[in-house]
């Protein structure tokens, strides 16, 4: 009985020594449903209008893996991709996102300012590129391709939606 009782303090001593000092030792590396080393913030922009269609399409034929956007909800509870929660640097409407219903959002200008890059400016290349779309059409045109939401803003209907 007593080298039975040994065994096991020794074996538990032992596992117990083992783990303190290699925690990781039976844990298994995390994989990820996918690999991001080229991640196209805002789809892209810089190169397109920022987050539209045309950017983030523009942004997987360079190589991008992934998209970072932002989202705001319209007064009619349409989620959008837009930056930021007021219109006027992209469109130059005084207002926020969510006083306009999505019918009613005015378009981005042809000409915007990058942000991160001060004096550089990124021009529209088509009529299609003014059109601000909704987080619904970039999910249906992009169905494979990972996209991390950032919202910005406290308001859980724009969550829930």
């Amino acid at each position: 009985m007593l080298g039975f009782i040994a065994t096991v303090f020794v074996a538990y001593s032992s596992t117990s020594y083992i783990l303190l000092r290699r925690p990781i030792i039976f844990l298994r590396r995390k994989r990820l449903p996918f690999e991001a080393s080229h991640i196209s913030h805002r789809g892209g922009s810089g190169e397109q209008i920022e987050n539209t269609l045309e950017a983030f399409s523009s942004s997987l034929l360079v190589g991008t893996n992934m998209f970072e956007t932002d989202c705001h909800i319209t007064k009619d509870n349409q989620v959008v991709v837009f930056h930021d929660n007021t219109l006027d640097r992209s469109t130059g409407v005084s207002g926020l996102v969510k006083e306009f219903s999505y019918e009613d959002l005015p378009r981005y200008l042809r000409v915007i300012e990058v942000q991160f890059t001060p004096g550089s400016f990124c021009i529209a290349e088509s009529p299609s590129s003014y059109k601000i779309p909704r987080l619904e059409d970039l999910f249906n045109k992009f169905p494979n391709t990972p996209i991390n939401i950032d919202i910005k803003v406290n308001d859980n209907l724009l969550i829930n939606e």
